[in-house]
């Protein structure tokens, strides 16, 4: 099957999807079951021991997710786009807006927005677009990455009001 979207992390690790929808990833996860389930996706939690090595040399299938046409490696977190414009996350700052510091080990939809046309992810921050032309981003905002000042604060995700280039 043909890949058709690829993302690579700052943090070395992959994500592609395929032509018929289906998500592997490859690259390095924290030397743990938890960090293994991290890229593999929880329904391979249990085939990771804790003495899983932290790099993944060949691409893995991501069960849980059908239908993804465009994906993004952000530093600790994946984002994935599937053809009815529904979000997906997984990882650490996938939903840490919510002050939940646990890792998502599994992709799950995030409810917040729908209609989504194009996804990506920074180190710790994500932006989404959606078929309205509204930007929406969350993460954990440093020294004003999402436009909300100075220092660390943790970002719920909003509407973008106006982007401006600082070149």
């Amino acid at each position: 099957t043909a890949v058709t979207c690829v993302s690579v992390s700052c943090t070395h690790r992959a994500v592609a999807c395929t032509q018929t929808g289906h998500v592997f990833v490859w690259g390095t996860a924290p030397n743990s079951k938890a960090g293994a389930a991290h890229v593999l996706g929880e329904m391979r939690k249990e085939q990771a021991t804790e003495s899983t090595v932290g790099v993944m040399f060949h691409p893995e299938r991501l069960y849980g997710l059908q239908n993804v046409v465009a994906v993004a490696a952000g530093g600790l977190q994946t984002l994935a786009m599937d053809r009815s414009g529904k979000l997906w996350s997984w990882g650490l700052v996938a939903r840490i807006y919510e002050a939940d510091i646990n890792a998502r080990l599994s992709p799950a939809k995030e409810t917040f927005l729908d209609d989504v046309v194009d996804v990506r992810a920074g180190y710790l921050q994500n932006i989404a677009w959606t078929i309205q032309g509204q930007a929406w981003a969350w993460g954990i905002a440093i020294s004003g990455s999402l436009d909300q000042g100075g220092g660390i604060k943790m970002v719920a995700p909003d509407m973008v009001e106006k982007i401006q280039c600082g070149c």
